[in-house]
């Protein structure tokens, strides 16, 4: 099978996918869920960054690192629910 087949077939199935009601509430669900917790980080870093210098580590720098983990999870748990659907779908 040559690349530009399965590059083929891997679009269809995005274009497919993008259809579907799931992958906008795992898609949403993810956006929230890392907002919240960037607006958590940001509120501790607002209040506390001057008591401590451990709060004042969840400054700016450090934020992608931590709001990105919070992306992963959100994202590969939809990834598996999406998985179990295309599977069943085919």
């Amino acid at each position: 099978m040559r690349i530009s087949m399965m590059w083929a077939i891997a679009r269809a199935e995005m274009r497919s996918i993008r259809r579907l009601t799931r992958y906008w509430v795992f898609s949403i669900l993810a956006t929230l869920f890392a907002f919240a917790a960037y607006m958590q980080y940001a509120v501790i870093h607002a209040l506390a960054s001057n008591l401590s210098a451990t709060i004042g580590a969840t400054g700016p720098r450090y934020l992608v690192s931590a709001l990105g983990m919070f992306l992963l999870i959100m994202f590969l748990i939809g990834l598996v629910f999406l998985a179990f659907d295309v599977r069943a779908r085919d």
